[in-house]
């Protein structure tokens, strides 16, 4: 790895694609108010890609779990 590469990883400058790939779909199911076919539909890809692609961020399916019981918990009161 040449110094230069290593210098823009450490200055937050250029980050892993995995952390950039994790933040675009997070995003995208905030602003579609976690309707995740609504997400799938912004970013250009089919629903069953979708959670293919979120399937490999395990954190980011429990956080939309967590979100998903928080919003029938609340609507239950």
């Amino acid at each position: 790895m040449s110094e230069h590469f290593i210098k823009l990883i450490e200055s937050d400058k250029l980050r892993p694609l995995d952390n950039v790939l994790q933040d675009i779909f997070q995003h995208a199911i905030n602003f579609c108010e976690g309707n995740k076919t609504d997400a799938a539909n912004g970013l250009g890809i089919g629903r069953s890609t979708f959670y293919r692609k979120i399937g490999a961020y395990g954190e980011l399916l429990s956080q939309l779990h967590r979100e998903k019981l928080a919003k029938k918990q609340a609507k239950a009161l």
